[in-house]
């Protein structure tokens, strides 16, 4: 069964990562047999937009969300 990097960040990393701007420690912690797919999972592929992995829609989240909510 093929998930998409999009279901996974959003069932999975998104309450980590809000749970962190409460003031909350958040891990993800990729385990699994050698060739299940946890360094794609992780970081993602380089040839598409949407097969970005958790780490760089982590990091893009947590800028929009500083942006958003940042007071000039």
């Amino acid at each position: 069964m093929l998930t998409r990097q999009e279901t996974v960040f959003d069932k999975i990393a998104k309450d980590v990562i809000e749970n962190c701007f409460e003031g909350y420690n958040g891990t993800i912690f990729a385990y699994g047999q050698t060739g299940s797919g946890k360094t794609f999972t992780m970081t993602g592929g380089a040839e598409r937009y949407a097969d970005r992995g958790l780490i760089p829609r982590t990091l893009s989240y947590i800028f929009a969300h500083v942006a958003k909510n940042t007071t000039h």
